[in-house]
């Protein structure tokens, strides 16, 4: 007879063995129902998003229920995403509502089936793909780099993670994004990318200018008005603006000018120069890579001047000719030259400009003023002509009044001297003319012969 203790060791069994002979005893005996759940559409390990479809199925004909997390128990009627269906109050018709970006575990059985469980993570976020540079690099209204600079991109993805980064230059194919590159080629380039994480929630496409330099910028200065090139000599007035125009192709950094008696000064806006001479203008820059330029000099040279006119035969403000002769004029500069000469012979009313010698028919006044080629102009001066044998209405009165006192004087002396000689001198004897005397004499003869 066996002992208790030996029983207990042998009841497990006993029981096993009275457990499958009773099942197999029993007649129409049936296991119950079993659910499945499948999943189909974007999934990748534990990570789904809301286009991933669940299915559920059952082993046998059997209502299967599921439920999300705390969420009410649902019948399962159709496959189904993650999302839960609310009930209106007002009593519109249920709508589905995504659940958030998270964990969820999703309950579901066969009806009389304990409960099973499977945990997902919902993630419909999509990737952030970022450009960055490697070498030199400005970002201003484009994105300015050297021909050697690199060209590479980082992308994150808080769910399931990225799964590939793609671009494309210009108009070219898409590429899958492996290693850092160059651009192929010169002037404005347009990149083309974006980032699809492992369920396939992609990433709108981005897209930056580049633009690539590898030069310094370029300078040049440039006189205003007035300015006049004379021998190759660049001649300006001290109202002369002188502007400095600076270009490069990421923009400038810093600009300078200076002359030969100041230091390095920023460039707002045109200069000029005052002082009268030969002067040097230096200007330089820098772009925003980096690039200096060499210095680059101008040589002006400011006139502020204004010619001097020489009259020929002048005397003073006064020149006497013949009717008919010519009166000349001569600019004289010494700075920039291309004199002019305007003169006017109604006193400023009208002018006309000179060319060519004066022929004076007439007494007249002459005005006259020069101006350079930069437009310094001398003030207006007036010379008096007269022609000679056409007195002067000064010398008309003068000899008025000489030949007055001329006459006075004659009148004076002959009276003069007539009174003092009847005075003085005896009675003159009356002389006979000699034709009577020598005809009394002949009378005087025959009366003698008779």
């Amino acid at each position: 007879m066996e002992s208790p203790k030996n029983i207990m060791r042998l009841l497990p069994l006993i029981m096993l063995a009275l457990l499958i002979f009773g099942t197999l005893s029993i007649p129409n005996a049936t296991a119950a129902p079993v659910a499945a759940l499948s999943l189909s559409g974007p999934e990748y390990g534990i990570y789904v998003n809301s286009l991933t479809t669940f299915t559920l199925t059952a082993s046998e004909a059997s209502d299967i229920w599921y439920r999300w997390d705390t969420n009410p128990v649902v019948k399962y009627t159709e496959p189904f995403h993650a999302e839960i269906i609310t009930e209106s109050a007002s009593g519109t018709p249920a709508l589905p509502m995504d659940l958030d970006e998270s964990a969820h575990t999703l309950y579901y059985n066969c009806t009389g089936e304990i409960q099973k469980l499977a945990t997902v993570h919902l993630d419909n976020t999509i990737p952030t793909t970022v450009l960055n540079f490697i070498g030199t690099h400005y970002s201003g209204d484009y994105q300015f780099i050297e021909s050697d600079t690199q060209v590479t991109f980082t992308s994150s993805d808080l769910g399931s993670g990225v799964a590939e980064i793609r671009y494309a230059i210009n108009n070219d194919p898409e590429s899958v994004f492996t290693t850092p590159f160059t651009m192929p080629g010169m002037g404005l380039q347009t990149i083309f990318y974006y980032s699809v994480d492992n369920l396939g929630n992609r990433e709108p496409e981005r897209s930056v200018t580049i633009s690539i330099d590898n030069d310094a910028p370029e300078i040049q200065i440039t006189p205003g008005t007035p300015q006049f090139l004379n021998s190759g000599s660049t001649y300006i007035s001290a109202s002369t603006p002188i502007s400095i125009s600076f270009s490069d192709i990421s923009e400038i950094s810093y600009s300078e000018y200076k002359t030969e008696w100041d230091v390095w000064t920023n460039y707002f806006g045109p200069l000029t120069i005052s002082m009268e001479g030969q002067h040097t203008i230096a200007a330089r820059a820098a772009d925003n890579l980096g690039h200096e330029s060499t210095e680059i000099s101008l040589v002006v040279i400011v006139d502020n001047t204004p010619p001097v006119v020489t009259v020929t035969g002048t005397s003073g403000d006064t020149i006497h000719m013949n009717k008919g002769g010519k009166l000349e004029l001569h600019a004289n500069d010494s700075g920039v030259g291309g004199s002019i000469i305007n003169y006017s012979l109604d006193g400023g009313v009208t002018w006309e400009e000179y060319s060519q010698p004066l022929v004076i028919q007439d007494d007249t006044n002459v005005t006259y003023y020069a101006t350079d080629a930069l437009g310094n102009s001398m003030t207006p001066l007036t010379i008096r002509i007269y022609i000679l044998g056409t007195p002067s209405p000064w010398g008309f009165y003068l000899g008025i009044a000489l030949i007055v006192g001329g006459i006075l004087v004659a009148l004076s002396g002959f009276f003069f001297f007539r009174k003092k000689s009847t005075d003085s001198e005896p009675p003159v004897k009356k002389e006979v003319p000699r034709q009577q005397e020598e005809m009394q004499k002949s009378k005087r003869k025959k009366k003698r012969n008779i």
